[in-house]
């Protein structure tokens, strides 16, 4: 986030998000180098900090999640 509050990224949420406000939100990060990934609390938008993947290991995350394992 920017220190004028706003934020430079869009950040979208879930289809799976829980009533309760249990959710998560992924964003695409624009950067030096390679764009990456970054994954935050829904509940939490404010707070720091959120995890940031690069091209592999958000393929990695995603072929996982995809396939079920733990």
């Amino acid at each position: 986030m920017r220190a004028d509050g706003a934020d430079p990224v869009r950040w979208l949420r879930s289809g799976y998000c829980q009533p309760n406000g249990a959710c998560v939100e992924v964003a695409r990060v624009e950067g030096p180098g390679t764009p990456s990934a970054a994954i935050r609390d829904g509940t939490l938008p404010e707070a720091e900090p959120y995890l940031r993947l690069g091209p592999a290991a958000w393929r990695s995350l995603l072929t996982k999640l995809k396939s079920g394992e733990p």
